[in-house]
């Protein structure tokens, strides 16, 4: 039977894992906005310097993700195996957000100039990396499936702390990079 401290770190998980992946995904489309690709440090003359802040944030999200990741994991086997495995949808939320910036930033990249076809074909490329699994995802024996476990407000609780982890990453996002 799981404790209120397992829903309670269970929580935490799923809100620090939707704001890793919002962060990434901000701090993509930061990248995005000034050519897509920047640097910082090195022995080497920098032509194009990462936004404000990005460079920290890429840096600590990716470790993050994992971690709350591992978080829900943990704490979802008491709950259940549906919620032991549901960490597995973030990787389509991850790929198929960044599909999005990719082909959002193809179509119209930034100075214009046309499509920028390597971004496209990025984009084209995380779309199935995200959907496939997605697919995949739905059909497991998920949270998805098994709601009467622990009923609807438990799901709920769970999607508020997501929608919590998204607002919060936006937050951090305008807080270290503007």
């Amino acid at each position: 039977m799981p404790t209120t401290k397992d829903r309670a770190i269970y929580l935490l998980g799923a809100a620090g894992l939707a704001l890793s992946i919002a962060v990434i995904f901000l701090a993509m489309r930061a990248v995005m906005d000034v050519g897509g690709f920047c640097a910082e440090g090195g022995p080497y003359e920098i032509e194009t310097h990462c936004p404000e802040g990005v460079a920290l944030l890429m840096t600590l999200a990716f470790p993050a993700l994992f971690g709350f990741g591992a978080l829900m994991v943990w704490r979802g086997s008491p709950i259940g195996r549906g919620y032991q495995v549901a960490p597995a949808a973030a990787w389509p939320a991850l790929f198929l957000s960044l599909g999005w910036n990719f082909l959002e930033y193809g179509f119209a990249p930034p100075g214009g100039g046309g499509p920028a076809w390597g971004w496209l074909l990025c984009g084209a490329i995380f779309v199935v990396m995200g959907g496939a699994p997605l697919l995949l995802v739905l059909r497991s024996e998920g949270v998805v499936r098994t709601p009467e476990r622990a009923g609807w407000p438990w799901l709920a609780a769970i999607g508020i702390a997501v929608a919590v982890g998204v607002g919060g990453g936006y937050g951090l996002f305008r807080f270290f990079a503007g």
